[in-house]
This record gives structure tokens, C-alpha cells and sequence, in this order.
């Protein structure tokens, strides 16, 4: 889960990451929801920032196998896979 303004209205939005999707709630004197269409695999990590530095508001979601980045574009929010993770592997001795 993350919070920060996400349509710039001065209001703290909410995302959550589950894994049948993630999901932002906006505060319009009243939560509305809004789903963004991709499926997860085990979310561990949201962040919110301005990732390529255009003023608006990026999220980008770390889970299990990828990580997703949500750019906001003129309101909308455009899905991109970064990259997809390496395992995590134990080495012993």
C-alpha cells in the first residue's frame, strides 16, 4: 500500500496492490475506486514518484516476479513492465 496525491488535487489517494490487481482510491469528498488492469504475483513494494520527471506522479509496483510501472499521462495511467526480476537465490557455503 501507498498514499500521495495522484491527480494532483491536494488530497491523499490510496494505492493497493493485491493479487488479483492493484487498485487506487481517490478522494473525491468520498472514495472512488479505480482498477489498473494488471494482475499481480505477489506484490511486495508500491512507490509513488514522479519516475521520468514530467510533474505528475508515477506509480511503480514491485512484486514476486516483476516491476511494474504505472506512468500518468495527461490523467491516464499507462502500464510498462521494467523488467522482469532475477530470482532470489541462496548460497551456501
Amino acid at each position: 500500500m501507498a498514499v500521495g496525491d495522484l491527480n494532483n488535487d491536494g488530497t491523499a489517494d490510496v494505492v493497493i496492490g493485491h493479487m488479483s490487481g492493484a487498485k487506487i482510491f481517490y478522494d473525491y469528498d468520498g472514495w472512488v475506486m479505480e482498477d489498473l488492469g494488471a494482475v499481480l504475483n505477489t506484490p511486495r513494494t508500491i512507490l509513488l514518484n514522479d519516475v521520468n520527471q514530467d510533474g505528475d506522479t508515477d506509480i511503480l509496483i514491485r512484486d514476486s516476479q516483476d516491476l511494474i510501472l504505472f506512468q500518468s499521462h495527461q490523467g491516464q495511467l499507462g502500464i510498462q513492465n521494467c523488467a522482469p526480476l532475477l530470482p532470489l537465490t541462496t548460497h551456501s557455503k
